[in-house]
């Protein structure tokens, strides 16, 4: 935790974290980020979303609580994350009448 006027200590990415990166700002292809429980990889999603191009982004989380407490961090109005029950739900909602 940083105290009050206390500078912001600037972050030491790993290699792995700045592969994530530059496969970000260089390519097109889709994303997985796999890793253990507290490895940072929320931390490194959200930083990832600074060197990617596209118009719209989709974060997709395992559960609600994960994809609303992520959807409260995201700083890009690119970006949006849900879960893919949401994504399909949503889908049927838009193509079958009737469905609430």
């Amino acid at each position: 935790m940083r105290l009050p006027g206390q500078a912001a200590q600037a972050r030491e990415w790993s290699l792995q974290q700045r592969a994530i990166f530059e496969a970000a700002r260089h390519s097109l292809d889709h994303r997985v980020i796999r890793a253990r429980a507290g490895t940072g990889k929320t931390t490194t999603i959200l930083e990832m979303l600074k060197y990617m191009d596209e118009p719209r982004i989709l974060l997709a989380a395992f559960n609600k609580i994960i994809a609303d407490e992520l959807q409260g961090r995201i700083g890009d109005n690119r970006a949006q994350a849900k879960t893919l029950h949401a994504l399909g739900f949503g889908y049927v909602r838009e193509h079958w009448d009737g469905v609430g």
